[in-house]
């Protein structure tokens, strides 16, 4: 630094002729700046090497690093790799709520939920695959069935507006590596310090759980019913008829990305595949298009499950004590953090049963 500001002062004294020829001190110049850009570009790219905010560098210090970047699809690819996992949970911010602690207990396992917001199919299969590169015979797997695997058609959204680093999902090599020279790396780089400095709490938990509704403290009721029906008060739909629609008619392009990444998962894994508890309001109403999508969706995920070993179907997504109580919901997709809780045992008890729960869900492929 100090020889560019010794440059750059010889540079301004070419206008009172104090200096040398003007080309000489321009070169000089120039060279003194470039050569303070690379070296500072080059520090800064080895402590962000050094400091790894996102824990993906192979040759980093052993740091105890916690996840600190806000955007999931950066955060957990680093859990994806960590082989304190024997289990996963994938899905959307609907499956959040699902306590790892509570499913470790009952399956003797070591889960991490890696459930991100709004995530498409593509991105939910991309950390699936991560995960089972690195934990090539998982105890359990539950995936976390909304309607990002129900929309039909003939396109299937890849991305949402969240970056989602692609590279990450990959095997990384050193060409890879230079994505991380970049400001928001750099910015991460510092929350990364910070943490490990203990001058900032860690993004999510050590297993990727995260209790991102408000404190139940804050619940409003007459809020939940605003965001659930539109109104403070319950509303009730009537019932509609329209044009009888044929379920076979329905295709859906996500479920072949399901079906790729179910054949991915050794036999002896068991598999949970499991329809999320949406309130009631928020489920169609049969006689409609909108009911006979997501039961042809139902219909063939079942029928994609039965040439499977170990893998029960749960479909929380019905009339039921859980789906039926608005207290159960900040708003008409997200529970209570008491029903993600309880969401934890009725997993185990369905997937270890096998068999329906009056009231609180179906299992769709019996024995």
């Amino acid at each position: 630094m100090n020889l560019f500001i010794s440059s750059f002062k010889r540079l301004m004294a070419l206008g009172t002729g104090n200096s040398g020829s003007p080309p000489a001190n321009w070169r000089t110049f120039l060279k003194t700046t470039l050569l303070t850009f690379i070296g500072g570009v080059v520090a800064v790219y080895a402590l962000i090497l050094v400091i790894d905010p996102y824990d993906v560098v192979w040759f980093s210090p052993p740091l105890a690093r916690k996840p600190v970047s806000t955007n999931q699809r950066y955060s957990y690819p680093a859990f994806a790799r960590d082989v304190a996992f024997d289990s996963v949970i994938i899905g959307t911010s609907t499956a959040r709520l699902i306590k790892p602690e509570r499913l470790n207990t009952h399956f003797g396992a070591k889960f991490a939920n890696l459930a991100m917001n709004s995530a498409t199919a593509y991105e939910q299969s991309k950390i699936l695959k991560l995960f089972l590169r690195h934990h090539p015979k998982p105890r359990c797997v539950i995936i976390a069935i909304d309607t990002v695997w129900a929309q039909s058609g003939s396109d299937d959204q890849k991305y949402t507006f969240r970056p989602f680093p692609e590279w990450m999902y990959d095997d990384l090599g050193g060409v890879a590596l230079i994505r991380l020279l970049n400001l928001e790396t750099v910015q991460q780089s510092v929350r990364q310090l910070r943490y490990l400095s203990g001058l900032r709490p860690p993004r999510f938990g050590y297993d990727g759980y995260e209790i991102f509704v408000p404190d139940q403290s804050q619940y409003d009721l007459a809020k939940a019913r605003k965001k659930i029906y539109g109104s403070p008060q319950p509303r009730v739909r009537q019932p509609v008829q329209e044009k009888a629609i044929d379920n076979t008619q329905w295709s859906f392009p996500a479920h072949l990305l399901l079906q790729e990444i179910l054949e991915q998962i050794p036999q002896e894994t068991m598999k949970i595949i499991l329809f999320v508890p949406y309130h009631i309001y928020n489920q169609p109403l049969e006689n409609t298009s909108d009911h006979a999508r997501w039961s042809s969706c139902k219909q063939q995920i079942t029928k994609m499950s039965s040439g499977l070993q170990n893998v029960v179907v749960l479909d929380f997504m019905i009339e039921s004590k859980i789906t039926c109580v608005d207290e159960n919901y900040w708003d008409p997709l997200h529970c209570t953090v008491a029903v993600g809780e309880q969401l934890s045992d009725l997993i185990y008890e369905g997937a270890s049963q096998k068999k329906d729960k009056v009231g609180y869900y179906l299992v769709l492929n019996k024995p």
